[in-house]
């Protein structure tokens, strides 16, 4: 919760005055499609961390809501699976896709 929830919020309200500011006017929350609340996913596996997502979406709902006056776009994006555990250490300081591809930098 203090890192997909907290965090975030902290985030936004630092930065709140420099987005509404801007030209873009755009915060960007990366969340995650087990964090739905209309999607049955399989399984029981990872309830924390699904509960963690619901609740960011449902707070940068709650945030869409506030800066619509302002003009401030406020959107949770999937990135897709993120599988963490084919990591080696010969993966190690390497910039990659989500789904392990590397990426030029």
């Amino acid at each position: 919760m203090a890192v997909n929830v907290r965090g975030p919020l902290m985030v936004m309200e630092a930065f709140a005055a420099n987005v509404k500011a801007s030209r873009q006017k755009k915060f960007v929350a990366i969340s995650s499609t087990v964090g739905s609340l209309d999607q049955p996913f399989p399984g029981t596996t990872a309830i924390f961390y699904r509960t963690s997502k619901a609740a960011l979406n449902k707070e940068m709902q709650t945030l869409a809501l506030v800066l619509k006056h302002a003009g401030v776009s406020v959107v949770m994006i999937h990135p897709g699976q993120v599988r963490t555990e084919r990591l080696t250490i010969a993966d190690s300081g390497h910039f990659m896709r989500y789904g392990g591809v590397p990426l030029p930098w």
